[in-house]
């Protein structure tokens, strides 16, 4: 993936989280349907990287399970949404 693509794949996951900013957060299979709407369609395992990077930006977290705790969901942060709103 070019650099400005993994750009854009990373916003269009903090526009999804953003837009669906509630406590339980989205699955990474709910997040890869979504960005659909950016014009990106990507395998699923492209997803998982992205979202470990930007959780380490402290852009995005893993919303804590206490049942399923393997099937991840995110959720973003107060940082991601003011990454957002000034992007």
């Amino acid at each position: 993936m070019k650099p400005e693509e993994r750009e854009n794949l990373r916003k269009a996951i903090l526009n999804v989280l953003d837009a669906n900013a509630t406590q339980l957060g989205l699955s990474q299979g709910a997040i890869r349907v979504l960005i659909v709407q950016f014009g990106l369609r990507l395998e699923p395992e492209a997803i998982a990287p992205e979202l470990l990077y930007l959780a380490d930006k402290g852009l995005v977290v893993n919303a804590a399970k206490s049942l399923s705790p393997e099937n991840r969901w995110w959720r973003i942060t107060a940082e991601g949404r003011d990454f957002v709103a000034q992007n």
